[in-house]
């Protein structure tokens, strides 16, 4: 099963309650904390080389309660998952700039990268209370950094005009760019990808051309932001979450 996360779908979640259990050590809870009218504010997706992936979601809530012991709303903590993966660490991961297909478009080894989606929020408040009377979310502001080898050929050519003997710095083109995570377990092939990241219309906004390191390997770091979507209300990110995009 295919399962597609159009990443501006986080505007109207505007209505997030989020709760939060402690317990002691004999398994007695002692509290919980409920968050309510929360927006996301912040998603964002981390691939190190060797290290745990991670995805981290930010929200803000306009109401907070503290439950005390004998009064919280979930008087039991719940059965474990004891099937499902806890951990995927990170081992293959590629970019292709220019486009989506591996084998027609520039394609590099990364070591790290970030994606964040990061959704502008407004509180809105009114005369004659001091509640918060609501908060506005607006369209994610997308940036991908990524760290590749300095060893590996420049994506240079792909992401800056090309002028007469040299790539202007201050041309930077308007490209798009996929993201694929491979399973640590399988082979890197195709069939063993386990997310994949289409980003639409990047453009560099910072970059560090080479960044030596004592006793480590030199690499090149980049940031990209999305400019504007081709995909009606995806916020120019589509995130695949068991495979590779759809043929």
């Amino acid at each position: 099963m295919l399962i597609v996360t159009d990443v501006a779908q986080g505007i109207a979640n505007d209505d997030l309650t989020v709760y939060l259990l402690s317990r002691d050590n004999d398994g007695a809870i002692q509290n919980e904390l409920e968050y309510d009218n929360g927006v996301t504010a912040e998603i964002a997706w981390r691939f190190v080389v060797g290290a745990a992936c991670t995805t981290t979601f930010t929200i803000n809530a306009a109401l907070g309660k503290l439950y005390t012991s004998g009064s919280v709303i979930h008087d039991s903590w719940g059965a474990y998952d004891t099937t499902s993966p806890g951990i995927i660490k990170g081992k293959d991961a590629k970019i292709t700039l220019g486009g989506t297909d591996v084998d027609t478009h520039r394609t590099y080894r990364l070591q790290s990268f970030t994606v964040r989606a990061a959704f502008p929020t407004e509180s809105v408040r009114e005369l004659g209370t001091r509640t918060l009377v609501g908060q506005l979310v607006g369209p994610p502001d997308v940036t991908v950094d990524f760290d590749l080898l300095s060893a590996d050929q420049q994506p240079t050519s792909v992401l800056f005009g090309l002028t007469t003997g040299y790539y202007d710095l201050a041309d930077p083109q308007e490209v798009d760019g996929t993201i694929r995570v491979y399973d640590p377990d399988e082979t890197q092939e195709a069939g063993n990808i386990i997310k994949t990241f289409k980003m639409e219309n990047l453009k560099v906004s910072a970059g560090t051309p080479i960044r030596a390191q004592v006793r480590g390997l030199a690499t090149t770091r980049y940031t990209l932001t999305i400019g504007r979507e081709d995909t009606e209300n995806t916020g120019g990110l589509i995130v695949y979450t068991t495979g590779d995009l759809p043929a």
